[in-house]
């Protein structure tokens, strides 16, 4: 695609002319109270705009604040040739190395950027951590190119409140929701927010903030995660794979509920979650796939493997040790190789994991939440 782009009369335009007459549609990952405007190019047949060339932009409006155009999530801020001019219908070339740009015409945040800087997290916050960016998802492209995923952490339980007060200081305005209605004392102990990277000072702000989010704003939460994962599509759809979204990275949040409108607006991206819910599991919807995962209640006597599809199952097993070979009668597969268990074999087989060091991890013992492995290995 060559020439330059126009926005349209209406400075919040949802539609870009090209001027061979192709028509791009922007995806808006504004809210206009909030004074977010981002022009993410796409052309009519749902592919990005990808030209090495750069794109010209008019802009309609005088430009109250001019921030640097950086791509979401990963924060990389290309340069802006011939920097930019504070007069109505003034232009600037934005270089296309990233899949989304953004320009700030307000100095006021949007609803994430507010309670980010409250949380003492980052400038650019995101709720989606791509694959590359996460340890538990790192695995995947061992596996397979076919697929791509991305997740999203926050603070399970009814942690976010206690967060709240001991980050911020004060006392939210708002209620805050039990994020995992079924979990067990066990579970809690052992959960994977305080493990790894998530546990980090930085991950931990972040996961408040996103939590905060979901709690205080529901609709502008579901708004940036319905944006976060078109812009999340058109960059996996450009490498040829399917973009597979886990919400539930540390919470388990009823999917259908909550976001089943979101579901529907994307049915070429698949939604993966573990759920301890009492809820139907394996392929629920065309393009939703959930897998029960067990507690230290959880007994073979609870889990049908015919009716109930697989099961995940974590070991006191080291980081480098063998799973057994089968658990409460049934084979055991290797659930740490890669995160994408819609590619395991679907005949009721145990997902076996691996425990993950967590601070305060001596509860977890106590819990049983960890299972001891009283089988031959091998």
């Amino acid at each position: 695609m060559r020439g330059p782009l126009a926005l349209g009369s209406r400075p919040w335009a949802d539609r870009l002319a090209v001027d061979e007459g192709q028509e791009v549609i922007r995806r808006p990952s504004y809210s206009v109270g909030v004074g977010r405007l981002s022009v993410e190019l796409y052309s009519d047949a749902g592919g990005h705009v990808d030209d090495p060339a750069l794109v010209s932009v008019v802009v309609p409006l005088a430009v109250v604040r001019a921030d640097a155009v950086v791509c979401f999530p990963c924060g990389h801020t290309p340069s802006i040739a011939g920097g930019w001019d504070t007069h109505p219908g003034s232009s600037f070339s934005v270089p296309p190395l990233c899949y989304n740009g953004s320009m700030n015409t307000s100095t006021q945040p949007t609803p994430l950027e507010t309670l980010s800087a409250m949380c003492g997290g980052g400038a650019n916050p995101y709720l989606l951590t791509p694959q590359a960016a996460s340890t538990k998802l790192a695995h995947n492209g061992e596996r397979t190119d076919d697929y791509e995923q991305v997740i999203c952490y926050m603070l399970p339980h009814a942690l976010g409140s206690r967060m709240w007060r001991a980050i911020v200081g004060t006392d939210p305005s708002w209620a805050w929701e039990n994020l995992c209605p079924n979990s067990t004392a066990g579970c809690r102990a052992a959960c994977l927010h305080a493990s790894g990277r998530l546990a980090m000072d930085n991950g931990t702000r972040a996961k408040l903030t996103r939590t905060a989010l979901y709690n205080a704003d529901r609709d502008a939460f579901r708004t940036q995660l319905s944006n976060e994962i078109g812009r999340n599509r058109a960059r996996v759809v450009r490498k040829g794979r399917t973009l597979v979204v886990r919400v539930n990275g540390t919470t388990d949040i009823d999917i259908l509920d909550e976001f089943g409108d979101i579901i529907d607006q994307y049915p070429d991206v698949i939604w993966q979650d573990y759920t301890k819910r009492p809820v139907s599991t394996g392929w629920v919807r065309p393009n939703v796939y959930r897998v029960r995962s067990a507690t230290e209640r959880t007994t073979a006597a609870d889990w049908n493997p015919a009716t109930d599809g697989n099961i995940v199952v974590p070991f006191n097993i080291a980081r480098t040790g063998d799973l057994p070979a089968t658990y409460w009668g049934r084979p055991v597969i290797d659930g740490d190789k890669h995160d994408l268990r819609i590619l395991d074999r679907q005949d009721g087989v145990v997902v076996g994991l691996r425990y993950k060091p967590v601070r305060g991890g001596g509860e977890v013992a106590r819990h049983g939440f960890i299972r001891p492995v009283p089988v031959t290995i091998g």
